[in-house]
């Protein structure tokens, strides 16, 4: 999908967190790719959103609880080296 700078995106519903990444015209440019399938992981346990059986397995690794039922308030993350806090155009 090429689009002029500036130019509107229809998108024709509302999408949720993971989508937004996901979209070409919207972030898959900067969120796209296997690299960042733990960060989504972690933000569909923030957001409610369903996992699969592995998914679910990782987010209990680094949380230690099973994911959330309902939209968090508030998350804290301690990223440290190479967890993708930044991220190099390519």
């Amino acid at each position: 999908m090429s689009k002029k700078p500036g130019a509107a995106i229809t998108i024709g519903r509302k999408l949720n967190i993971i989508e937004s990444m996901s979209h070409p015209g919207l972030f898959a440019s900067s969120f796209g790719g296997a690299s960042w399938h733990n960060w989504r992981t972690i933000l569909k346990g923030a957001f409610a959103l369903p996992m699969d059986d592995a998914e679910r397995e990782f987010f209990r690794s680094i949380a230690e609880r099973d994911p959330p039922r309902k939209r968090v308030k508030e998350l804290w993350v301690i990223g440290g080296r190479r967890s993708g806090r930044t991220a190099s155009p390519l």
